[in-house]
């Protein structure tokens, strides 16, 4: 079937383009002989699992499989801590074997970070959601012991999360199968993507090879049906970028019938790691 192409220039119920940011707030634990990882239900903060079911706040969850990578104060270890839990939970207890006192962490974990404190990750630039699992995808961050109190960390998150949200009520998108959604980013603005490595102890990303990209695209991967009364959302993860502030982002949605793009000017100057942006 050819897609129909329909090229808006003004932002429509399709998608909420003024783009608003939350601050992503430190997620704590707190360690015995094993780390509890506790995330409160405000303000909005991101992890592995998203929970839409709160009347329009998404709920941040640990998923069943979540592992995190934890190093003792000589940052010569990885050792693996695991979720024992069997669903997802705003709290859950992490555990593992480590000789000494944990003193750094990250996520998620990976054993190719054996024998290394510069950790290795990769930003894609095309990546995937689930609307019917509600796993975030590159959800990298790093945890440091927090001050004044004993076995609490603080995790931060190496990029910034954007989340779209679209409606189809009142369009000719209803009944339609909702695929990808893509950004292009103004002439200038260069979007790092690929290998990375960040310290464990804290520091600057440092990019490999990083390509001169300025897209992002989410492929919505249980392409789910659009309809007159649901707000279908999906989260992309966005190196820190700048230089933004009155240029146009061009917002490019694709269906299984149609491409719906539009451009809208941004009132913000940059996507800073540890804030989600809404669109």
């Amino acid at each position: 079937m050819r897609k129909r192409f329909l090229k808006l220039f003004v932002p429509t119920m399709l998608v909420t383009a003024s783009c608003t940011i939350e601050v992503l707030q430190p997620e704590l634990i707190g360690e015995e002989k094993s780390i509890m990882a506790v995330i409160e239900d405000e303000p909005i903060k991101t992890r592995t699992c998203v929970d839409e079911g709160k009347d329009g706040f998404e709920g941040i969850l640990w998923c069943p499989d979540d592992q995190i990578g934890v190093y003792s104060a000589n940052g010569s270890e990885n050792a693996k801590f695991s979720n024992s839990l069997t669903e997802a939970s705003g709290k859950a207890t992490f555990s593992g074997i480590i000789a000494g006192d944990p003193a750094f962490a990250y996520y998620p974990y990976n054993s190719a970070n054996n024998g290394k404190t510069d950790i290795i990750g990769s930003l894609p630039v095309v990546q995937e959601y689930s609307k019917t699992q509600g796993i975030l995808s590159y959800d990298y961050k790093l945890g440091v012991p927090r001050e004044g109190q004993d076995g609490a960390f603080v995790f931060d998150h190496l990029f910034a999360l954007l989340r779209f949200t679209v409606n189809a009520k009142g369009t000719a998108l209803v009944n339609d199968k909702l695929t990808s959604v893509t950004l292009t980013f103004p002439n200038g603005v260069t979007v790092n993507s690929g290998e990375f490595t960040v310290p464990v102890k804290g520091g600057n990303v440092k990019w490999s090879n990083s390509s001169n990209n300025n897209t992002l695209t989410l492929n919505w991967s249980d392409t789910p049906e659009l309809n007159s009364y649901t707000t279908i959302k999906g989260y992309l993860a966005c190196p820190p970028v700048s230089g933004l502030k009155g240029k146009d982002i061009k917002v490019t949605l694709h269906t299984a019938t149609y491409q719906v793009e539009f451009s809208t000017a941004l009132n913000i100057d940059a996507f800073q790691a540890n804030y989600v942006y809404t669109f």
